[in-house]
């Protein structure tokens, strides 16, 4: 496969993955924002977003880095990822203070369910991610390890951050909030695109 014919393919599998990652949170904005209005209806979509969208094409751009032809490419690559990764921890950020601000609203407690507890570890390994990322490419950050190692580490972590966040997801899908405004199918349906959308971006090089 020469040059262009890889980067062809690279732009089809980026557009099928974007259109279907589209297609599944225009689906879930339609099931959720049925019937009365609440703060709490923006926790699901904040939280799709941020892992069908955002880390799935940073994930996917990461991946690609060590295929990059040249500096130019890599450091214009690098900042797409940078910038994907820094908006999908500020929409999580922002996902897990709406569900709180909802449960404080209501007088819920909060870490009570399964599902709480993955996005707690789904959280926690994002931002682990993002601080491995900053030793291995900020100038002025030093660690005591090999750079490799931190390659290896930041992969390592990437793929628990995706993987928790995915199964956060799921357990979110198995929640009576959710099963009031989508069938089991649609969440079936929406579950198999979380983990096909994340395991694609993986294997994107």
């Amino acid at each position: 496969m020469d040059i262009l014919e890889e980067r062809e393919h690279v732009q089809k599998t980026q557009r099928l993955r974007q259109g279907a990652a589209t297609g599944f949170m225009a689906f879930l904005a339609w099931g959720f924002w049925q019937g009365p209005g609440s703060l709490f209806q923006w926790h699901p979509l904040l939280m799709a977003f941020a892992y069908m969208g955002l880390m799935a094409e940073g994930v996917s751009l990461g991946r690609r880095l060590q295929s990059c032809r040249g500096v130019v490419e890599r450091q214009a690559q690098l900042e797409k990822h940078v910038t994907l990764m820094t908006l999908c921890a500020i929409v999580v950020v922002i996902g897990i203070l709406v569900a709180m601000k909802s449960k404080q609203n209501k007088g819920k407690p909060h870490l009570t369910s399964w599902h709480s507890y993955a996005g707690l570890a789904a959280v926690l390994t994002l931002f682990l991610q993002g601080l491995i990322g900053a030793f291995m490419h900020l100038p002025n950050l030093r660690f005591p390890l090999p750079k490799q190692h931190l390659r290896t580490a930041h992969i390592f972590v990437s793929v628990a951050a995706s993987t928790t966040g995915t199964i956060a997801m799921l357990l979110g899908f198995n929640t009576a909030y959710a099963s009031t405004h989508l069938s089991y199918t649609s969440r079936l349906a929406v579950g198999i695109a979380v983990i096909g959308l994340q395991v694609n971006a993986f294997l994107d090089t």
